[in-house]
């Protein structure tokens, strides 16, 4: 199950709901503001396990992993050929957010000849993003939940034209549908701060 990035007990504090009534329509709506963060960003922001394998080069200028490193407590498992490396000794990874991982010929000294040369031979396991979500996104996700939750109680207001939601089923509550463009610029520019890192 995907991760929501904030709780429905954040959002019932915020909005000062002290019942469970709601807690069905709260939970969808954390969860759907959190898949749209997702979309924009490109990925989860959740720690996820990665297997990857890379081709050997000799180049001391390291290789690319395809995802930016867990940025709490990176675990590293780096095979090259049937060779299991030592970090710190036998390979580095550079401080988030970067990707870069080097091959070592001591805990001092890129390695010259880089990794052994060969197809698909570097395998590396490792968690990617963030074991705890970032104080930055939970509370842009707590303040677009409350938002969500305020426009879709507006009186007046017909389900087209709620601010931040673009498709709701007729069942109350259900099947609700987020546009990136309707989060507000202030989350619009931690996400893309995000984003830009990731891709960078």
């Amino acid at each position: 199950m995907a991760t929501s990035y904030a709780t429905i007990e954040q959002v019932k504090a915020r909005i000062v709901i002290t019942t469970t009534e709601h807690d069905t329509v709260l939970t969808e709506i954390v969860a759907q503001v959190s898949r749209g963060f997702d979309t924009i960003y490109g990925e989860g922001f959740d720690s996820q396990s990665r297997k990857e394998w890379h081709n050997g080069f000799a180049s001391g200028d390291g290789m690319l992993l395809d995802h930016i490193p867990d940025a709490d407590t990176p675990a590293f498992d780096v095979t090259e050929d049937t060779t299991t490396l030592t970090i710190d000794t036998e390979f580095r990874v550079s401080d988030y957010p970067s990707r870069m991982l080097t091959r070592m010929e001591d805990a001092d000294t890129v390695r010259l000849g880089g990794f052994v040369p060969g197809q698909k031979n570097v395998r590396v396991e490792y968690t990617s993003r963030f074991t705890v979500i970032p104080d930055d996104i939970e509370r842009a996700c707590i303040d677009e939940s409350v938002r969500a939750w305020q426009v879709r109680n507006s009186s007046g207001a017909s389900d087209g034209n709620r601010i931040g939601i673009s498709n709701r089923s007729p069942e109350a509550g259900t099947g609700l549908t987020y546009t990136e463009d309707d989060f507000t610029a202030t989350t619009m520019r931690i996400l893309n701060a995000y984003k830009t890192q990731r891709v960078g």
